[in-house]
């Protein structure tokens, strides 16, 4: 009973043990990587601040497990260390071939036994490290298969304390196995979570209709790029424009023909920007007012961005339950400018200039407060 009992402890123990590793873990990526850089650089320098701070926990373990001090847990939390470590599909032959060695010499300094135990333990070590290494990028998935692997390390390491009966390998492989499908079931978990976070960003940043950036993007965007184009010298223009007498369409065929033509025109004229070598985005910001940002054109590249824009327009023919809808726009293009302080003042400017090309009879662009022929 008493036996068993401790073994509960140790366990318990053993899984907060490693929800607090797990947290520090985590905290320590995020200050070191400090942005969203997903660079080569960026995720080496992550995976080796990591794998320096799980070493450093792997040595205290070690120092711990030969001071007698809970030794199962602290054994079975640096095994739980170099499971992580070498289930990391970002690492490349290099970084696995250290982490590898170093398990090998971490396994090797704590085998008690010789023989044929020796033997087993030493093949079932090679058995884990080759698996990892072909299958890391399906270990993730197979949640079975990884606890298979939490087993094979853990009956290999066991094996080869002499100090452990038969039911000493059994329950502290179990109590390590339990580790890892904790881990599984938190990472799951964070994985939901993480899904569903991103799935209520989509639904924010995106126009629902046509699938163009929302409103929410648009302020985000500008309040973004606005100072840092600034700040690096870059260049940045602005295109709006809406549908000339939209309202007609909607009354003349319905509003699900307006909505048609909504999605063909954002569908159509997202397949131009992709095609630009700008970094661009459409967005949806009114009814049928649009605005496209464009990252570092000249002035000249962004007007001829917006004549292009407008031709397309004009010669495409939006279906609608076999009946076929000609619109046109219209349109103002500027530039940021250097007393922009910020994305209001170009806001006002531009919309000026679109209120400009309704005025002068629709269907036109004005650029900098002029009708440019198109």
């Amino acid at each position: 009973m008493h036996y068993w009992l401790m073994w509960f402890v140790e366990t318990i123990v053993s899984v907060f043990m490693i929800s607090g590793y797990i947290g520090v873990h985590n905290s320590i990526a995020l200050r070191v990587l400090g942005t969203d850089d997903a660079t080569k650089t960026a995720g080496l320098r992550v995976r080796s601040f990591v794998a320096l701070f799980g070493l450093l926990i792997i040595i205290f373990c070690q120092v711990a497990a030969q001071l007698n001090v809970f030794t199962p847990v602290f054994f079975n939390l640096a095994l739980y260390i170099f499971f992580t470590m070498l289930d990391d599909e970002q690492t490349g032959i290099i970084e696995y071939i250290v982490r590898a060695a170093v398990l090998v010499l971490f396994w090797v300094l704590n085998i008690q036994v010789a023989g044929p135990a020796r033997i087993v333990s030493l093949a079932l070590l090679a058995v884990a490290i080759i698996v990892f290494w072909y299958w890391r990028n399906q270990l993730t998935a197979l949640h079975h298969l990884t606890v298979v692997m939490a087993a094979i390390i853990g009956i290999g390491f066991w094996l080869g304390q002499s100090s452990t009966t038969d039911i000493d390998v059994i329950t502290n492989t179990v109590m390590l196995m339990l580790m890892i499908l904790v881990t599984i079931y938190y990472w799951n978990a964070e994985n939901h979570h993480e899904n569903e976070r991103h799935q209520l960003i989509e639904e924010i940043n995106r126009d629902g209709l046509t699938g163009a950036g929302s409103m929410y993007a648009f302020h985000d965007d500008t309040i973004i790029w606005v100072p840092k184009a600034h700040k690096d010298g870059l260049s940045f223009g602005v295109i709006m424009f809406d549908i000339d007498f939209f309202k007609r369409i909607n009354d003349h065929y319905g509003h699900s023909a307006g909505n048609s033509v909504l999605i063909g025109l954002a569908h159509l004229i997202n397949s131009m920007l992709e095609a630009t070598k700008f970094r661009c985005a459409l967005y949806r910001t009114g009814g049928e007012e649009f605005n496209i940002l464009v990252v570092n054109p000249t002035s000249g590249e962004l007007t001829q961005l917006a004549k292009d824009i407008l031709r397309e327009i004009r010669m495409a023919q939006f279906t609608y339950e076999g009946q076929k809808i000609q619109v046109t726009l219209s349109m103002g293009v500027t530039m940021l400018r250097t007393e922009d302080e910020d994305f209001s003042s170009l806001y006002k400017r531009i919309d000026s200039y679109l209120y400009q090309s309704k005025h002068n009879g629709r269907n036109q662009i004005t650029v900098e407060g002029k009708t440019v022929a198109v």
